[in-house]
């Protein structure tokens, strides 16, 4: 009986040992909205392919995210003037500047400003 006394204090004793605090990393975050060109829309999930398939293994890259946007939520809040989302995080600002310029990041911009109406871009650091 003692024995599962002290069993049980030390299973909730370890339940009231706060959590650890996450790590926080320099970083920079990079969220770019596509606005797709009128008559390019059906093109817009090519793009979500081609974002993570292209720019996933770039050097500095840590996460990448592209996806459509979610057309249920339609809260006074929520911008409904794009069809694709791209966030990408990078190790740091050093490895986003060399993102900008990283051929196949260029290529892509060739490849897909035609066919896009606008960009907005929300860029991040910590």
């Amino acid at each position: 009986m003692r024995l599962l006394c002290i069993f049980t204090v030390l299973v909730f004793s370890s339940c009231l040992t706060p959590a650890t605090e996450r790590a926080v990393h320099p970083g920079m975050i990079h969220t770019v909205a596509f606005t797709m060109a009128e008559g390019e829309e059906a093109g817009a999930a090519d793009l979500v392919g081609e974002l993570e398939r292209e720019l996933t293994p770039l050097p500095g890259v840590v996460a990448l995210y592209a996806g459509l946007r979610a057309e249920q939520y339609t809260r006074p809040t929520n911008n409904q003037k794009f069809q694709v989302l791209l966030v990408v995080v990078f190790r740091d600002t050093r490895a986003h500047d060399e993102y900008e310029i990283h051929p196949i990041h260029r290529r892509l911009v060739e490849r897909w400003t035609p066919k896009l109406a606008g960009i907005v871009i929300l860029d991040a650091v910590r």
